[in-house]
């Protein structure tokens, strides 16, 4: 009768194999450890995704089920186990993590990351939530994955999908301050070279004008209010506006978590203050940010020229200290380099300074 392993739910029901001693000895015969090393592929995957495990430390697993048989008092050798994941390395089942060639820790992927990326990315077309931020902490723990597969699936195994997706150009990834800080934009149309942007920080959402502002390009994405972070931004008041500061209330009997959040003008420097359900979506303004040369100061109107020669004249000497400072460095002769931001339509010079002599 085959041997079980009890785990949340159903137990699960060991081949007839794991009774037999000379399985957890690796047989000498090269033939004979070719089918071996087969059926041990065959029970990892299938006792690793029974009981939803995602990571193994060999020097462990070794201790424990399904490598370790209590009553036959037999278990693998690490240099075996070693063998038998190096050929789920090979079948694209497993990767080897941790300290350069040591091979002491894998992921286990009983379902591979290519496998989770279009679950994934079918949820997401069936809730209509393309072009929508989520963080990696909703997208594997939120109310509206429940029931999905790929709910409370390991923060490494969803990663390397998400990578999957950004390679595809269906996802577009945003650091954050921690792994689950991580956000996602899932895209309904394939987009190329896609790169990995930053969740917060001043960069947050920043792009170059050529990306910013491109013909038909919307100048706000959709984002769920919990993914706002201190330091990133957000649209308040109908005004472009980088978050100062935010706090989550504890979610209510009948209701969801709320967010308070502050933010000032990225243009005026006006305070703005708001709160909003955690789960509902704010509007996040696409924010673009380009330098280029002083070529003239006329009357109020900076004449500028970008890399490529491009004249732009249409923006507005910054008033106050930086646009005396700027107007009197340039009358000095001085080649200046101003910085414009660009955002729901909006330019202004934010800060200038020197080029760098010849050329450096």
């Amino acid at each position: 009768m085959a041997n079980t392993a009890t785990a949340a739910g159903e137990p699960f029901q060991f081949p007839e194999m794991y009774n037999f001693p000379p399985f957890f000895t690796r047989q000498p015969n090269e033939s004979t450890w070719k089918e071996q090393r087969r059926q041990w592929c065959d029970l990892v995957l299938a006792y690793y995704r029974h009981n939803r495990l995602y990571s193994m430390s060999l020097a462990e697993a070794v201790t424990e089920p399904p490598f370790a048989n209590r009553q036959l008092r037999r278990a693998l050798r690490v240099d075996v186990l070693r063998e038998i994941v190096d050929e789920l390395v090979k079948q694209g089942n497993a990767v080897w993590v941790g300290a350069k060639n040591s091979k002491d820790t894998c992921l286990v992927f009983w379902r591979k990351p290519e496998v989770w990326a279009t679950m994934i990315h079918q949820w997401a077309s069936e809730r209509g939530l393309f072009n929508s931020v989520l963080t990696v902490f909703e997208l594997a723990n939120g109310d509206d994955t429940v029931g999905q597969e790929f709910h409370e699936l390991d923060a490494a195994t969803l990663r390397r999908a998400l990578d999957v997706l950004q390679s595809q150009g269906k996802a577009q990834l945003f650091v954050g301050t921690s792994d689950e800080d991580l956000g996602v934009k899932l895209l309904s149309n394939p987009k190329k070279n896609l790169s990995i942007l930053k969740m917060a920080d001043d960069a947050q959402h920043e792009h170059e004008f050529e990306a910013a502002g491109d013909s038909g390009a919307s100048t706000t994405f959709p984002l769920q209010c919990s993914a706002l972070r201190k330091g990133g931004f957000v649209v308040m008041k109908g005004r472009p506006c980088k978050v100062i500061d935010m706090s989550t209330s504890k979610t209510g009997k009948h209701g969801h978590a709320k967010v308070n959040y502050t933010g000032v003008d990225i243009f005026n420097n006006r305070k703005y203050e708001d709160m909003s359900p955690s789960t509902h979506n704010v509007d996040v303004p696409n924010v673009g940010r380009a330098e280029f040369t002083l070529i003239d100061v006329a009357e109020d109107f900076l004449s500028l020229m970008d890399d490529s020669g491009e004249m732009k004249e249409d923006v507005k000497v910054p008033e106050g200290e930086l646009g005396d400072k700027l107007r009197e460095e340039f009358a000095e002769g001085k080649e200046l380099l101003v910085t414009i931001l660009k955002a729901m339509g909006i330019e202004a010079a934010i800060s200038y300074k020197e080029a760098p002599k010849g050329g450096q």
